[in-house]
């Protein structure tokens, strides 16, 4: 054999990230490669630190081993090899270097982009969990809402049960203050005819007497001219009384009016009967006293008359008094059912469009809630949609980042290669298996690229022995 020299090359990789978040340290392997030495072809021998190594270089002498330890701590070059051909496998092996870099980037933004993910369907959760608590919540307040609507409802219907029971009292109270008029009315009739009966009894007992009493007749028609003038002024102020009167209760009701003015008139008709029978018996009983006891008992009866007529006075101003009186608790009365009346129709209008408002309010709300149930409804389908699509997508993202780990997972799980494996994955198998059909072909390793990138192709043998390097 001719003089040839045997370097090992020593090839730093860098750190890499595996699919499980893991870093290895930095491991180096060693190739092992054929160097052409004149016409001879000499196969790569292994490392000092391996046993096989320690045994060769036993065999071979401390002499090479020194000549080999000086290679490889000076960086001597074979004369076979130049620096071409080793810039060249440095440069593959940079580029091999920087599809590594490349595929670990990319695997970076496969891990931001599942975060991000991961981030929006915590906010998706979240927002829909924000959503269905507002819900949740409106939900409890339309059911107070309807509550309060149901008790103001109730607390009307008890005020318009309380109205509808006073109505039904003052229309019992009306009536039989309608019978009591009709029987004061009947009474009062009853006893005009009585007073008209005595009336026409004394007219003929006074036309019996009358003949008698020519002397004293005209001082008589004189006082009685008087009294009669007297009379007509107090028939006058009667007469606007009962006018007043008569004009108030017409505003009160068409029955009432009728029946009140009716009964007034026979009230009045009544005292100008009592009058008139009184002054009758009164000037009757003066006549027959006069006729018996002369002028002086006639000046008496006079006083007597007077007093009489001072007595009916006081019984007219009475009767003014009672009737004004009357008139202004009438008119109170009517004034204050008048008010009551209005306030009550108010009353009832506004409930009445309260209770309009509140369909109306109600039945807003059920549409507006039945809007917002379908739109809840359908975004919620939607949302489920997209998160199957992503649990998909995560899925398929799961399965892929498993099988690129299983592919790479030689590589990563260990942290330093063997000599004798690198020598299996970079030598082909001496003898290829022989099958019926055509293998197919298969990618190759990383370390088989790694070989062909620097040039190290095995070539095949003549003899069929191998040849040692001792030989």
């Amino acid at each position: 054999m001719g003089n040839c020299e045997i370097y090992w090359v020593k090839i730093p990789l860098l750190p890499l990230v595996t699919l499980r978040g893991r870093k290895s340290a930095n491991t180096l392997f060693t190739l092992g490669a054929r160097l052409p030495c004149g016409d001879q072809n000499l196969e790569a021998s292994k490392p000092d630190n391996t046993p096989q190594g320690s045994s060769q270089a036993d065999a071979a002498g401390p002499e090479d081993r020194a000549e080999r330890g000086r290679l490889v701590m000076v960086g001597e070059l074979p004369s076979g090899m130049t620096t071409a051909a080793l810039g060249s496998a440095s440069e593959s092996l940079q580029h091999l270097i920087d599809l590594l870099a490349k595929k670990d980037t990319e695997f970076q933004e496969e891990k931001t982009k599942k975060n991000l993910l991961q981030e929006e369907l915590d906010k998706l959760k979240s927002s829909h969990q924000e959503f269905y608590q507002s819900h949740a919540s409106n939900q409890e307040k339309l059911k107070t809402e309807l509550q309060e609507e149901k008790s103001m409802k109730n607390i009307l219907q008890e005020e318009l049960d309380k109205l509808k029971s006073s109505h039904q009292e003052v229309y019992q109270s009306h009536a039989t203050n309608q019978e009591k008029l009709k029987t004061e009315l009947q009474e009062e009739k009853s006893m005009k005819n009585l007073l008209q009966e005595e009336l026409e009894k004394l007219k003929a007992s006074y036309q019996k007497v009358w003949q008698s009493h020519t002397t004293n007749q005209e001082k008589l028609k004189t006082e009685l001219q008087e009294e009669k003038t007297k009379k007509n002024l107090l028939q006058e102020e009667l007469d606007k009384l009962k006018s007043s009167h008569q004009e108030v209760y017409q505003s009160h009701a068409t029955n009432q009016e009728k029946l009140k003015t009716e009964l007034q008139e026979e009230k009045s008709m009544r005292n100008l009967l009592q009058e008139e029978l009184d002054k009758l018996k009164a000037s009757f009983h003066e006549v027959c006293e006069s006729h018996a006891t002369k002028q002086e008992k006639f000046n008496t009866e006079l006083q007597e008359e007077k007093r009489m007529k001072n007595i009916l006075q006081e019984e007219l101003d009475n009767l003014k008094a009672s009737c004004q009186e009357a008139w202004q608790r009438v008119e109170n009365n009517q004034e204050k059912f008048n008010i009551e009346l209005q306030e009550e129709k108010k009353k009832n209008n506004n409930l009445q469009e309260e209770l309009e408002k509140l369909k109306a309010s109600y039945h807003e709300v059920c549409q507006s809630h039945a809007a917002n149930q379908e739109k809840f409804n359908s975004e919620l389908q939607e949302e489920k949609k997209k998160k199957n699509v992503l649990l998909k997508n995560l899925e398929k993202f799961r399965i892929t980042s498993d099988e690129v780990f299983q592919r790479y997972k030689p590589y990563y799980s260990r942290p330093e290669l063997t000599e004798e494996e690198v020598l299996s994955n970079v030598l082909p198998d001496p003898k290829p298996k022989e099958t019926g059909r055509p293998e197919k072909p298969k990618k190759a390793s990383l370390c088989k690229r790694v070989r062909h990138l620097l040039g190290l192709c095995r070539k095949q043998k003549k003899s069929a022995a191998p040849t040692s390097p001792s030989n």
